[in-house]
């Protein structure tokens, strides 16, 4: 095709057309060149030049303070404003400006949304825990009316020592934000009384905020329905506080300490189709801590069992690491609109008993509805692992790395040379393990892949136990330069080893069938709809 063949295509494109393309491009939020394809197609040709610059709704999404700042002269951060007219604003930066840009992009930031918040709708100057230092918004340019806004993410800095004090001051937007979806402020109060609360979709509460305030504006939120708590400031948990009751919340994330998540979790009433998100920092170090974690875990199993009911999840992850912490996260099939997760930290084998009691506490949900568990381990496993995978009865798929495989075939060794009675059989309908997606080991010789003898006698123990399994699949491994090693598996017989070579052309996958008769060629190739030896 010429290039006149292309350019009759474009102008074959009617204006309400080309609008609703540049329109869809220019979402600075999810493309971070939105502003550059945007001022690139404007240089196009005149007709597109003309529809684009008379487009202000368009300038006025494409405000990211980090890339129009970063640059030597103002005339392109003013012109954008200039195009932008009278149309609502989006403000995008997460502090990715440099060093030398930054006093003045923080003071340009400040300076536009204390000028235009009347029309701003979209704000988010990122705060703590993203990956560049954000610019700090001041509180007196927010307590003014904001009629547009509906998603409003702004950091205040450290200029609020006294997080939670009772002195008077101007109220948030005064009082008066009436699209307000979303909010997520940094080191800031929220005056409980707001009217804009109750109507907030989301909100993230957090630095600088108590646990009294917090429960306070959360008793004022009527239709929330997504709930982030990150480092609550510890200032009045001994004092007598509400239990707050959040009948329409979806998800509730907290991350922060024990003492509290114990407080906070223990006074607010959750539905039972919630999703709950729980993590700690590292290390509790103190045993006052680690009794709070206790508390923590007991009001996670409480709500569990009742999620459980309402969700149906089918897929566990649980991830061991033995001298930094242990998560454990449940998930609805073919999705995350449903989760249940927790990360306990963990200092070794100081944490043996918080481990233990941890795993207990699991024992006692109802998980007939997992069919499948992902594990990951780096290291061997304490005996407590035991009874908790006993006790999971209808997973058949587990998906492990090779190590981990190696560590649960030792736990299970253990049990039976224990146990005078019938011993238990971890994950008894047990039928695929999965070495997919998870790296091979590499030797001096290559890709050299091989199956252990412990893990081989764990394959061979469910066989004579009644519990078989009958695919090991390694199809999405990178390709080995020859057959593997497995030699262990000789005796199991039935099992089905699934793998690619080098030599064989995708999308064949081979199919090795173990203990097979000497007649027969164990090997074949495998492809999605028929088969072939190999």
């Amino acid at each position: 095709m010429s290039a006149n063949q292309r350019l009759a295509l474009t102008h074959a494109l009617n204006d309400d057309v080309l609008s609703h393309i540049f329109e869809f491009n220019a979402d600075m939020f999810s493309d971070c060149f939105a502003l550059l394809t945007t001022r690139i197609t404007s240089q196009v040709c005149p007709r597109w030049r003309a529809l684009v610059l008379g487009m202000p709704s368009l300038w006025g999404k494409l405000i990211d303070i980090d890339k129009i700042c970063d640059h030597r002269s103002d005339k392109w951060r003013n012109e954008i404003i200039r195009r932008s007219g009278a149309a609502p604003l989006w403000i995008r930066s997460i502090g990715d400006v440099s060093y030398e840009r930054r006093e003045d992009a923080q003071r340009f930031l400040r300076d536009l949304v204390a000028t235009n918040i009347h029309r701003i709708q979209r704000l988010a100057a990122l705060g703590p825990g993203h990956s560049y230092r954000p610019l700090y918004l001041t509180l007196p340019i927010m307590c003014v009316p904001a009629p547009l806004l509906e998603s409003c993410e702004a950091s205040f800095g450290f200029e609020m020592e006294d997080f939670d004090h009772d002195a008077p001051t101007a109220p948030l937007f005064a009082n008066h934000a009436p699209m307000l979806s979303r909010l997520y402020l940094s080191r800031c109060r929220v005056n409980p009384g707001a009217p804009w609360l109750r109507h907030l979709y989301s909100i993230t509460i957090g630095y600088g905020c108590s646990v009294r305030r917090a429960l306070s504006v959360l008793s004022a939120t009527h239709s929330l329905q997504e709930l982030k708590m990150r480092h609550i400031h510890p200032l009045d948990v001994a004092e007598t506080i509400p239990t707050v009751y959040l009948s329409r919340l979806k998800s509730l994330e907290f991350e922060g300490f024990a003492r509290i998540g114990a407080t906070l979790l223990g006074h607010i009433v959750l539905p039972a189709d919630c999703s709950l998100t729980i993590r700690f920092p590292q290390h509790p170090g103190v045993t006052e801590e680690k009794e709070h974690l206790l508390s923590v875990i007991k009001v996670f199993t409480q709500h569990a069992p009742r999620a459980f009911q309402s969700l149906t999840f089918s897929h566990i992850h649980l991830i061991y690491d033995r001298k930094h912490d242990i998560s454990f996260v449940c998930k609805q099939k073919g999705g995350m609109s449903g989760l249940l997760s927790i990360r306990i930290p963990l200092s070794g084998d100081s944490d043996a008993n918080l481990l233990e009691s941890f795993l207990k506490q699991l024992l006692t949900l109802d998980l007939t509805s997992v069919n499948a568990l992902t594990f990951r381990a780096n290291g061997r496993l304490n005996p407590c692992f035991g009874p908790f995978f006993g006790c999971l009865p209808s997973v058949t798929t587990l998906f492990v790395n090779l190590g981990t495989l190696s560590h649960i075939a030792h736990l299970q060794a253990k049990y039976i040379s224990r146990m005078t009675k019938r011993p238990i059989i971890m994950f008894p309908a047990l039928n695929v393990i999965d070495l997919s997606k998870r790296p091979i080991y590499y030797s001096r010789y290559g890709r050299n892949f091989y199956i252990n003898q412990v893990t081989g006698a764990f394959f061979l123990l469910r066989l004579r136990a009644g519990h078989p399994i009958s695919r090991l699949d390694m199809a999405e491994l990178s390709p080995f330069r020859s057959h593997p090693n497995l030699d262990s598996l000789a005796e199991v017989k039935g099992l089905k080893v699934l793998y690619r070579l080098e030599a064989v052309k995708a999308p064949g996958i081979v199919e090795y069938t173990c203990g097979c008769d000497i007649q027969k060629n164990p090997y074949r190739i495998v492809y999605l709809l028929s088969t072939s030896p190999l």
